[in-house]
């Protein structure tokens, strides 16, 4: 199925609020995120670079959620400090 169908009406996955919650339009947001491997990390690239802002999210041993922004920086540099971080010592702790 396209992408954009599929994102069409992300509410359809969602379950009713509990008792007491309210909810408001669901609202999926992907436009220009890449996935990509960084040291054998999958990870998440979100990167403008009329304004070199940026963020690389990644998720380690399924228990830690990374991420990386920069504001006004180049996008070579945030991915080089993404690959810099020891992924082995993290999923060890």
């Amino acid at each position: 199925m396209h992408r954009a169908r599929r994102c069409r009406r992300p509410q359809a996955v969602l379950p009713q609020p509990l008792g007491g919650w309210t909810t408001e339009d669901a609202k999926v947001e992907a436009a220009g995120i890449k996935m990509q491997r960084i040291a054998d990390q999958k990870a998440m690239v979100n990167y403008d670079p009329a304004t070199k802002d940026g963020e690389v999210t990644l998720v380690v041993a399924n228990r830690f959620m990374v991420t990386v922004e920069g504001d006004g920086a180049e996008q070579q540099d945030l991915l080089a400090y993404a690959g810099a971080i020891d992924f082995k010592k993290l999923q060890g702790l």
